[in-house]
């Protein structure tokens, strides 16, 4: 049976993120609830500095297009810094094993960087791994702004999820108040991703964390709303000047809410490859939802899909 991938969306969530930290807020949580309620997610205007998305894309375009063998320096290793030439095996929900066969693999490149002023934990600690490393950073002499310009653009794209959340949580009807407990800026890292434009993809799939913030320059995002039982694609719009957040598993948990399912399937007639800066929200390091704690879940999902760990295969 043929898929469908719908154009329109049912209506735009368009929310005004200068507005949410105004006065003017409450005017906005109406689109914010109804938003994440039926889409699960939100398209936010004037969230980052576009000055500092447009140097960020220019620093992750120049980085990408560096040879591989140079790229491959500074290949991600346990310690989630640095670059990932597309090695990731996603673990796919719902899905049986022949199901999961036939899936293709994602086609894509990536790049992770993580908040320099974490502190080091003790080995004792399971999820010391993800704490107090020093990112892979291209040298000075490479990529002269690379440093100051992506590490001023994962702080800010930590800090509007932290906004987000503290928004959610003025939303009586969605949350339980408390998902600004598990703000964690210094554990949000941003990953961009480059996917080509000779079949760049990413399979279906729901982030692991609280919520998810992306700025991106290519249609190609899709979308399964989360108010629907069918599975029908919507395409997510490009917007100038908006960025995409998409609600995560861990929220999803704390509110009763649906966690945002969404792909990326370039289009046939594509004029470039698609580069998304990404930056994830994954909880507090420290705080557990269930039994199960925030740090310790996102490496267990890393090691799942890079092979590391007690899941080195």
């Amino acid at each position: 049976m043929q898929e469908r991938v719908e154009i329109e969306l049912p209506f735009l969530p368009l929310v005004n993120f200068q507005r949410l930290l105004s006065p003017a807020r409450k005017q906005e949580l109406p689109v914010v609830q109804k938003g994440l309620s039926e889409l699960g997610f939100l398209l936010l205007q004037n969230c980052i500095d576009p000055t500092l998305v447009k140097e960020a894309y220019e620093q992750m375009q120049l980085f990408f297009e560096l040879p591989m063998n140079t790229k491959m320096i500074f290949k991600m290793d346990d310690r989630y810094r640095g670059y990932d030439p597309g090695e990731q095996t996603l673990q796919m929900q719902n899905l049986t094993s022949a199901e999961a066969a036939q899936l293709k693999r994602d086609k894509k490149e990536g790049y992770r960087i993580w908040d320099p002023a974490q502190e080091a934990v003790s080995k004792d600690v399971p999820w010391w791994r993800l704490l107090g490393h020093p990112n892979k950073f291209p040298s000075k002499e490479l990529l002269p702004d690379f440093i100051p310009i992506m590490l001023a653009y994962r702080e800010a794209g930590a800090n509007a999820i932290c906004e987000i959340m503290n928004a959610i949580d003025d939303c009586p009807d969605i949350s339980p108040g408390n998902l600004k407990d598990y703000n964690d800026p210094g554990f949000m890292p941003c990953r961009p991703i480059l996917y080509s434009e000779d079949g760049g993809s990413s399979n279906a799939h729901q982030d692991w964390g609280n919520g998810t913030l992306i700025d991106t320059n290519v249609p190609g995002l899709q979308t399964v709303l989360v108010s629907e039982e069918a599975e029908v694609w919507y395409q997510v719009p490009v917007m100038e000047g908006c960025s995409v957040f998409q609600f995560g598993e861990m929220a999803a948990k704390i509110t009763g809410l649906k966690a945002n399912r969404h792909r990326v399937r370039m289009p046939k007639k594509s004029r470039g490859s698609k580069l998304s800066l990404v930056t994830f929200g994954y909880g507090h390091r420290d705080k557990k939802i269930g039994n199960e704690y925030c740090a310790q879940k996102i490496l267990d999902r890393f090691d799942q899909s890079y092979g590391f760990g007690r899941f080195g295969r």
